[in-house]
């Protein structure tokens, strides 16, 4: 039994990290491009950030045929989306 609960905590601990380092590299995109916007004295907002992000997710599917699970995980986010609702068209 104490096997099983170690197991289960080291799964759970494991998808803890997985989310805190999406939700990081989430923020970290979301960032760069604020700034990359600031730098061209654009005004940024939640729309903006969205078109911005699923410009992203278009390219990488274009470039890579996959998309990193952060630019999702920003996207819904900033949506307030259901994660299994997403839509990759505004």
């Amino acid at each position: 039994m104490h096997q099983i609960q170690t197991e289960e905590t080291r799964m759970k601990d494991s998808e803890d990290e997985l989310t805190e380092s999406l939700y990081w590299e989430a923020c970290r995109i979301t960032g760069m491009i604020c700034l990359n916007l600031a730098d061209r004295g654009q005004q940024t907002d939640r729309n903006r950030l969205i078109r911005e992000l699923v410009t992203l997710v278009k390219a990488s599917e274009k470039e890579n045929e996959v998309c990193h699970p952060s630019l999702i995980f920003a996207i819904e986010q900033l949506r307030g989306d259901d994660p299994d609702e997403v839509r990759l068209h505004s």
